[in-house]
């Protein structure tokens, strides 16, 4: 069934809106990429932020179909300021595709949501909210910005043709704090797998005999970055690699220089990270409990290291335990990294990393579960 709200002429379109630069934006490519090739749009479009005098292309093609369109705005040091350009986004938004044949409109975040509605109402599309995190309760968002944020929520949510999460634990968060609302569809953000294996233990200099730990992702606050360095530097026969980049690889740098067990590699494409997972014992996922949001997360990190099939160390995170199940998670999710990593470190054995491979099971990809997002989509433009 081919999506028919609207009948303006031109290409029909999707509308994916995430307020960013869209630089890193994994899942919004995801999203975009899964619901072109439905076949029910001509074109899909990622939009984001273009500030004025960065060399970001405007236009960039993703996919067959796919573009990212960034829209200008400017910058400012001021909260007055960022948000007159966060308006004049939106109003230039508005203006580029309200008379376009525009069959569906997400908002990818809270904030936009009434951007987006305004979109819908004006073009008559699909209007879905795909949040990637639970976006009212995340790290940053207290007080009067927080206030802001689940008043906007509240009022547009209820309107929502569409609602995607990332987890059964937030579904069950909406279904209690929006009663009224139809159960969000869950898209976990299963990683691509190509199937393939990099030698990271041979890049490294590694014996096979010695366990690697990888971490994947930004170098930044909120992941114990500090407490792993000190904790493998206090631990020489175990080696761990940082994968990617941030704010906090200096410290990485300066302890790899000290100490021969502490490792980085820089950031490889989203389609290779399973791939570079693969080739290490043990994945770490040692997420801070700063926000809710982060308590009831499914942290890439966790699934790279799953669909990879390697054990990952964890903080105690709802949905890591669920995903190991009792037994497992004895061994993989800590309590307290603060005070259990160190001897964590101390007492996995190969041994426990082959006991896990044995009784791991696949989680289903991502094509699988998008399938009930592209459904939704067409049921929602045939009422």
């Amino acid at each position: 069934m081919i999506i028919s709200r609207n009948v303006k002429p031109g290409p029909s379109l999707n509308l994916i809106v995430y307020p960013s630069n869209l630089v890193g934006a994994g899942r919004v490519g995801k999203i975009a990429k899964s619901l072109q090739s439905s076949g029910e749009f001509d074109e899909t479009h990622a939009i984001g932020m273009r500030i004025n005098g960065d060399a970001l292309l405007p236009d960039e093609e993703l996919a067959p179909g796919v573009r990212n369109k960034r829209i200008a705005t400017f910058d400012s040091p001021f909260s007055i300021g960022r948000a007159l350009a966060q308006e004049l986004w939106a109003l230039r938004v508005v203006r580029r595709y309200a008379k376009q044949n525009v069959k569906a409109v997400s908002a990818q975040r809270a904030i936009v949501l009434p951007l987006v509605y305004r979109l819908a109402r004006k073009t008559g599309a699909v209007f879905a909210y795909n949040p990637h995190e639970l976006e009212t309760e995340a790290l940053g968002f207290t007080g009067l910005k927080q206030r802001v944020l689940r008043f906007i929520e509240r009022r547009y949510i209820k309107h929502a043709d569409v609602i995607s999460v990332v987890n059964e634990s937030i579904a069950e968060w909406y279904m209690e704090t929006y009663p009224h609302i139809s159960r969000p569809i869950v898209l976990t953000n299963t990683p691509m797998d190509d199937g393939n294996s990099f030698d990271l233990k041979r890049k490294l200099g590694i014996p096979n005999d010695e366990l690697l730990y990888v971490h994947v992702g930004y170098i930044s606050p909120g992941r114990n970055i500090p407490l792993i360095l000190r904790a493998f530097a206090a631990n020489p026969k175990v080696h761990v690699v940082f994968l990617g980049d941030g704010v906090m690889r200096n410290s990485v740098d300066a302890a790899a220089e000290q100490h021969p067990n502490i490792h980085w590699c820089p950031m490889v494409p989203p389609d290779s990270v399973v791939a570079y997972v693969r080739g290490a014992d043990i994945g770490l996922c040692l997420i801070e409990y700063t926000s809710l949001s982060y308590e009831l997360s499914t942290p890439n990190k966790l699934m790279e290291s799953w669909v990879a099939g390697i054990p990952p160390l964890c903080s105690d995170l709802r949905e890591a335990r669920s995903l190991l199940g009792v037994e497992a998670s004895r061994t993989w999710v800590l309590e307290s990294p603060v005070e259990q990593l160190s001897a964590a470190l101390d007492r996995i054995t190969v041994a426990d990393v082959k006991k896990f491979k044995k009784s791991w099971k696949p989680v289903p990809s991502w094509d699988a579960q998008a399938s009930s997002l592209v459904d939704a989509y067409i049921q929602a433009a045939s009422t």
